[in-house]
């Protein structure tokens, strides 16, 4: 049962190799590379949930008084 276990484990290797490689290229002494960073913000949806019982009155002003629409 080990064997089949390693046999498999190593057939699962070979076959997720993947043969295709990747490209890549060195810059000379004179080349220069420059790489840009652009933000750029999303827009975000905020839900607030607010439990409507009488125990959360203080909260609730609380959430009125600091809230600017």
């Amino acid at each position: 049962m080990k064997i089949l276990l390693r046999v498999l484990a190593i057939s699962l290797f070979f076959v997720g190799c993947d043969k295709g490689g990747g490209s890549f290229s060195v810059l000379s002494e004179s080349s220069t590379f420059e790489q840009l960073v652009v933000y750029t913000p999303r827009k975000l949806d905020v839900l607030f949930v607010v439990d409507n019982s009488g125990s959360m009155d203080n909260y609730q002003q609380a959430l009125v008084n600091n809230f600017s629409s």
